[in-house]
This record gives C-alpha cells, sequence and structure tokens, in this order.
C-alpha cells in the first residue's frame, strides 16, 4: 500500500524529467546524481532513476509498492528508491537477483552518488566471468586426459616387459 503522504505524481513528473526525484529538493544532490545517472546511461546501463525521499518513512511493503509504483509509472527501467532507513532498487530490464545483490552494498551508504555508481559497476560487471571460467574447464580436461594418455603409454610398454 502507498501512503497518501507520497506526492506520486511529482515524483513521476521529475523522473520523467531529469531522472532524479526528490519529496523535499535538494540541489547539489540532484547534480550529484544526475551526474551519476548520465555516467550510467553512457556506459550502457539503461535508464536509470532515482528517488530520494528525505521526509516520508516508508515502512515494510509501503517501499516496494511505492517504488514499483513509480517504476511502472515512468520512462526508467531501474529505480533506485531511498527513504529514511531504508531503500529498494527495481527493474524492469535486470533480474531480480542481480538488482538485490548490488543493492545489499547500495542501501547502507550515505553518499549517494558514489553508491549509485558502485551499483551499476556491480550489476555490469560480469561477477564470475563465464568465458575465462569455461576456457579454464576445457584446459584441465584435455590437461587430465593427455596426462593419462602419457601415463598409459608409458605404463603399457613397462608391463609388456615385466610379463616376458
Amino acid at each position: 500500500m502507498i501512503p497518501n503522504s507520497v506526492d506520486l505524481e511529482g515524483l513521476i513528473t521529475q523522473l520523467n524529467e531529469d531522472h532524479v526525484a526528490f519529496d523535499e529538493y535538494n540541489a547539489p544532490l540532484n547534480d550529484a546524481m544526475r551526474e551519476s545517472i548520465v555516467d550510467a546511461q553512457n556506459r550502457g546501463f539503461g535508464e536509470l532513476g532515482a528517488v530520494i525521499l528525505s521526509d516520508t518513512e516508508l515502512k515494510g511493503t509501503e517501499v516496494r509498492d511505492t517504488a514499483q509504483h513509480l517504476l511502472d509509472n515512468s520512462e526508467v527501467e531501474t529505480l533506485i528508491f531511498i527513504s529514511p532507513g531504508t531503500g529498494a532498487v527495481m527493474s524492469s530490464k535486470y533480474s531480480r537477483a542481480e538488482v538485490e545483490s548490488a543493492q545489499v552494498d547500495f542501501l547502507g551508504k550515505p553518499d549517494f552518488p558514489r553508491a549509485t555508481t558502485q551499483l551499476v559497476d556491480h550489476i555490469l560487471d560480469d561477477p564470475v566471468p563465464g568465458t575465462v571460467l569455461l576456457s579454464s574447464a576445457v584446459l584441465i580436461v584435455v590437461l587430465a586426459i593427455v596426462g593419462t594418455l602419457i601415463f598409459l603409454r608409458r605404463l603399457t610398454p613397462h608391463s609388456l616387459r615385466d610379463n616376458v
């Protein structure tokens, strides 16, 4: 349930204008967040937005319900939603697992612009480089097979000599 104290239309309008929305405008934070969001978009992250509530404390499901409503009704694909003492990151572009693993570090940091950059880094980085792991696994299997064949080849002539 979304509390009546949240100005949904005002936040959606702000999100659609410059991808940053506040319940109480904060010019320095707005500029810094906008810079982080533009950087994320330039790196191919997609349409990222941030809502920072400083006066409206939400509890329990209100956080996710409000964030989901803002995501669904704005032009952003991924939304960082911060309310005093809590927050959420929602996305229609990235999986819930990707977002939740990245938001763990994000929500505990008071420097929102820097935390935004780190969140984007976490999602964009390949945490388990699949190509490297697959190549390493194939190399290990090939080396094991070659090693076994060499061992068997050396073992076989000795065994035949001993039996003659």
